[in-house]
């Protein structure tokens, strides 16, 4: 029996084998076709970068069929679906030879602060009269406190701290030349300006995330990392999923705020 499971194993090892030679034969085959496109039109990767604002280091990886090295699979099909309209390819067929089962690169889960947990349960005192009655009375004291002491002080009701119209903002992050600054967490046009502030090009892709809409979940390169003057800083924008839709949307690039 141990002979015959060693066999089965055998074999499993050799179809997984099998399946990822085939993914990255269709990867390289589908690489090929574009950097020939692109030798064609005598198009060099530099001017490709500037146009389509996809970081040079995705589209080496796509011409050479390292479709694993980009950010996830739903960000590939929009950066395939990109560069095959810059190069005048169909892009529907571009983005339906795209490998089934790609990996996806660790880092791209929602942040421990966005995940969803329960909320800790506190035991409530039961409802006597007496339990009632204070609860009525500080009710009341919280109410008259909150309307009196604004108006004590010769001011309005407080808001909350980070601009006039009560919504908080998160700072913007120090800017050092030559480093990507950390952008996750921040609004999308706050976020854009700090890239442009710091001399690099943002590169805006909007998908569903668990993180509030509008602000950046995940960045790329990562914050930290050397970056030439004037590269391409690409920000993943959260947005809230289509009405009625259980597809996972894919992301189309929009210029940057």
């Amino acid at each position: 029996m141990t002979f015959l499971r060693r066999g089965d194993d055998l074999r499993r090892e050799e179809a997984a084998r099998d399946l990822a030679n085939s993914r990255r034969a269709e990867a390289t085959r589908l690489g090929e076709a574009f950097r020939n496109e692109r030798t064609r039109r005598a198009i060099s990767l530099g001017d490709a970068e500037r146009t389509t604002r996809i970081n040079r280091v995705y589209l080496e990886a796509i011409e050479e069929g390292r479709l694993e090295a980009l950010p996830a699979p739903v960000y590939t099909r929009g950066f395939v679906r990109l560069y095959a309209r810059f190069l005048g390819l169909d892009a529907d067929a571009a983005v339906a030879a795209i490998p089934e089962g790609l990996p996806r690169p660790a880092g791209l889960e929602p942040m421990p602060g966005m995940r969803r947990t329960a909320p800790p349960t506190i035991p409530l005192p039961p409802l006597t009269p007496p339990v009632i009655v204070a609860g009525v009375l500080g009710l009341i004291l919280l109410v008259t406190l909150v309307w009196l002491v604004p108006k004590a002080f010769g001011g309005d009701a407080p808001t909350t701290a980070g601009n006039s119209s009560g919504t908080p903002t998160a700072n913007a992050p120090a800017v050092r030349n030559g480093e990507v600054p950390n952008l996750v967490g921040l609004a999308r046009d706050q976020a854009s300006k700090t890239v442009t502030d710091a001399g690099l090009t943002p590169l805006v892709f909007e998908a569903t995330n668990a993180a509030p809409p509008g602000q950046v979940f995940q960045q790329s390169p990562p914050a930290g990392t050397s970056i030439a003057p004037g590269g391409t800083v690409t920000l993943f924008i959260s947005q809230p999923p289509l009405p009625g839709s259980t597809r996972t949307p894919t992301p189309t690039a929009t210029p940057a705020r």
